[in-house]
């Protein structure tokens, strides 16, 4: 089955997606920002560990990083992988029986202010549809499901948690023993400024370059007029400009000033990467990023 959803009941399509899910959650976006009503659906899967969820990202507000509320919230969870891939474009929300193709990323500003579309698939077994797929009769639900089984095996795993059972009533059964982590490299994938970061645009070196005096202060710049403003990466517009910039809400859409320096970027800043690639290591330090 296919379906065509918008507005609010996109919003509860993806909702419910994570509600049901029961062996398997898959959690496919570019940008990751997790909405109050995400996190609420979330968080009493921290009590199933035969739940086996995987996050996939590629971009964030700053560059090649998840918000730390949103990332511990995640490590939290018994059975998680996060991946990240940094081509991803694509948006996909899925359960073992269900998945959702959309425009809409996993981003709380999204989910409240754009105009989202998306197409729901369900399948009964999801075996039989992908049988069904090989030999040239396959189903939209099972194609999208495997599309993004592929992404998610090209993707980098940068943390991994899995869960441990030990068994009850001589093997008859399993209770959950503990949760371990596997895999952590995830806080140095966030610390280093590396081209593999799509966040960060990339730039060509002039030799002659220095960075430009810093004001002392919270001072930063407008990326679309280079007034000054209060620096803040979240905030990286003047009022006029956001409100010009709101309009389509696109953070990826470049533009014109380095929200650390002022000085013209060239369109190699953005919403999502209001800092030059070159400027970030100061930045970081000046303002303890």
């Amino acid at each position: 089955m296919t379906k065509f959803v918008q507005g609010s009941e996109l919003n509860a399509t993806l909702e419910k997606i994570i509600k049901k899910a029961e062996s398997s959650l898959v959690l496919v976006s570019p940008y990751i920002r997790l909405h109050s009503r995400v996190k609420d659906e979330l968080k009493p899967k921290k009590n199933f560990p035969e739940l086996k969820i995987v996050i996939v990202y590629g971009k964030s507000e700053n560059g090649n990083r998840l918000a730390k509320d949103d990332l511990e919230f995640l490590k939290a969870f018994p059975n998680i992988q996060i991946r990240y891939e940094k081509n991803l474009h694509a948006k996909y929300y899925g359960n073992e029986s269900a998945g959702l193709i959309t425009s809409m990323n996993l981003y709380d500003f999204s989910q409240n202010n754009n105009i989202e579309v998306g197409v729901l698939t369900e399948t009964t077994n999801r075996i039989i549809s992908s049988l069904s797929s090989f030999v040239g009769t396959g189903d939209l639900d099972s194609d999208a499901y495997n599309y993004f089984q592929d992404v998610i095996l090209n993707s980098e795993l940068l943390y991994q948690r899995i869960p441990h059972f030990e068994s009850k009533m001589f093997g008859l059964s399993q209770a959950f023993d503990k949760a371990t982590i596997e895999k952590d490299i995830i806080d140095q994938y966030h610390n280093i400024v590396d081209e593999r970061f799509v966040g960060f645009k990339s730039f060509e070196k002039n030799t002659n370059f220095s960075l430009p005096i810093q004001k002392q202060g919270n001072v930063g710049f407008c990326i679309r007029t280079g007034v000054e403003i209060p620096f803040d990466i979240r905030k990286p517009y003047c009022d006029k400009a956001y409100s010009s910039w709101a309009k389509w809400s696109n953070p990826d859409y470049s533009e014109k000033f380095c929200h650390f320096t002022g000085e013209l970027a060239d369109g190699a800043t953005c919403y999502a990467a209001p800092i030059l690639r070159k400027n970030w290591r100061e930045a970081k330090r000046l303002h303890q990023l």
